[in-house]
């Protein structure tokens, strides 16, 4: 039975197909990232608040993944004190409310839906625009059918311009991922919130505002930030994952450690694998580690990573994080865009192996698939199986074989012949 606990929750949904290509980072996605770590450095939030109002926002399923941090981090700044309602309306500019609203759409013009951007300005919105049409692109079907009162506001007994309504057609097979109906069924919704059609937002205005807003009351400063991105920028570049796997394909009782206690095998190598180290001086590194507690469980700070072993024609592991996106980025880097996308998180624990598949992974008949769900405390990397034909391989050729997507579960390590094929294509590339 399927039993979500709120739009986050996406485990075992049917959404469709992954996109598995690598897209670029928006700069403002990266800056994004590292506003967010410099606030919870600081002590001004933690991922528990930041988790908690992201599954809280209005326009949770129509919003990309920074767009949701962004406006998440904004209504903890204003629960906090950090900045007022007013402040953060005044940097982003003027309330849709009291925009000019005049007809100005004919019959047949193509229009897009506004998506629910979640900016916050006063309250958690009274929406009268059906979610599965955020964003969507239709045709105006007949002229502005009059102007009506906006329900939007009038839920709260305020009053605003009139809004023109339309009648807007939508393509069924536009609005349904994997629509089994004909091609030209199509869905009519009268509707007000709406643009002509062009790209869709960057979804940045939110995090322009956050960011204004924190740089001009010195809550962070410029420097504090550029360092935090280059930071961000180098983690898992410097073969981190990789040198961890090398290792304990060379030396057994290495990895019969890294196993045991990641963190502590890590450490032997000179490698953290903590994703969060508090900024010196804040609260947050004030704060006393946990006593001891006898001989039980003892009290932890902070997130555990556990490694777990690939056995060829036994066992394969699937790393995912089905409620938000929970991501070793000390040892792997930033996440790909497919492991925080809906796809993925509800597909990997319910359809393991057809979503192997769309990666080109196809696993020897009789192998189990162990699928390890992330959680807030706890995060994973997979060990792969090491491939045939390295045996004399030192550590560091033994590395280059391990790849990003072979720690998370999607893929094997490379093989010799796919290493050597890779280099040349690299080379002939920087030719």
């Amino acid at each position: 039975m399927e039993r979500a606990t709120g739009p986050h929750d996406l485990g075992g949904l049917r959404p469709g197909p992954i996109d598995v290509s690598d897209r670029p980072w928006k700069a403002w996605e990266r800056e994004c990232h590292g506003v967010v770590w410099l606030l919870v450095q600081k002590g001004l939030m933690s991922l528990d608040e930041l988790r908690r109002a992201t599954e809280a926002l209005p326009g949770y399923a129509s919003m990309s993944y920074y767009e949701k941090w962004a406006s998440a981090s904004a209504a903890i700044a204003i629960e906090r004190g950090t900045f007022t309602h007013a402040e953060l309306d005044a940097q982003m500019g003027p309330d849709p409310a009291t925009l000019d609203n005049t007809a100005r759409f004919n019959e047949g013009d193509c229009v897009r839906v506004r998506p629910e951007d979640a900016a916050i300005r006063w309250r958690r919105p009274h929406l009268r625009t059906p979610g599965y049409i955020f964003g969507q692109v239709g045709v105006i079907e007949r002229p502005c059918v009059g102007l009506f009162g906006n329900p939007e506001l009038k839920a709260f007994r305020e009053e605003g311009p009139r809004q023109p309504l339309y009648r807007v057609r939508f393509y069924q097979s536009d609005v349904w991922e994997l629509y089994q109906g004909d091609a030209n069924d199509t869905l009519e919704v009268e509707q007000a919130a709406i643009e002509l059609e062009g790209d869709e937002t960057d979804g940045s205005t939110t995090y322009v505002a956050l960011k204004k807003l924190l740089l001009a009351k010195g809550v962070i400063t410029p420097q504090e930030l550029r360092s935090e991105v280059e930071a961000m920028d180098a983690r898992g570049t410097r073969g981190e994952g990789p040198r961890l796997v090398a290792r304990a394909w060379l030396d057994p009782e290495f990895k019969a450690r890294l196993l045991q206690d990641t963190s502590a095998a890590a450490a032997e190598m000179g490698i953290s694998t903590s994703n969060f180290t508090p900024k010196p001086g804040s609260a947050a590194a004030a704060a006393p580690p946990p006593a001891p507690t006898g001989s039980g469980p003892q009290l932890k700070n902070g997130t555990i990573l556990t490694a777990v072993e690939n056995v060829e024609g036994k066992v394969h592991n699937l790393i995912v994080c089905t409620l938000c996106s929970c991501y070793p980025i000390s040892i792997l880097g930033m996440s790909p865009h497919w492991y925080r996308g809906r796809a993925y998180r509800a597909r990997a624990v319910r359809d393991p192996r057809g979503l192997l598949a769309e990666f080109g992974t196809t696993l020897a008949p009789g192998t189990a698939i162990r699928v390890h769900d992330s959680t807030a405390d706890l995060r994973y990397m997979v060990i792969p199986a090491r491939p045939a034909g390295t045996e004399g391989w030192s550590e560091e050729q033994l590395a280059k074989l391990v790849t990003r997507d072979s720690m998370i579960g999607v893929a094997p390590a490379l093989t010799p012949q796919q290493l050597q094929e890779l280099e040349a294509r690299r080379q002939q590339a920087a030719a």
